[in-house]
């Protein structure tokens, strides 16, 4: 459903509670196992049908020249 009401969108100021809550609670040693858990995090305290998380990684260190590093998990709601 497509809406331009204020009731129809989650509160973006509890998704970032949400997500520092896990961000800084745990450590994760792969940026592919935080978004997965953000994912699953936001889909159990939100009524939405599909999460999609992207967890950048600044100057990362690789063999190529690259500003940064990124993993993109997606996961519909069950």
């Amino acid at each position: 459903m497509r809406s331009d009401k204020l009731g129809d969108t989650v509160d973006y100021t509890q998704v970032l509670a949400c997500i520092r809550e896990i961000s800084d609670g745990h450590r994760f040693n792969l940026i592919e196992a935080l978004a997965a858990t953000i994912a699953d995090a936001l889909l159990e305290r939100f009524p939405v049908s599909l999460v999609r998380v992207r967890v950048r990684k600044p100057e990362v260190k690789l063999d190529a020249p690259a500003e940064w590093t990124a993993a993109t998990i997606e996961r519909p709601s069950r």
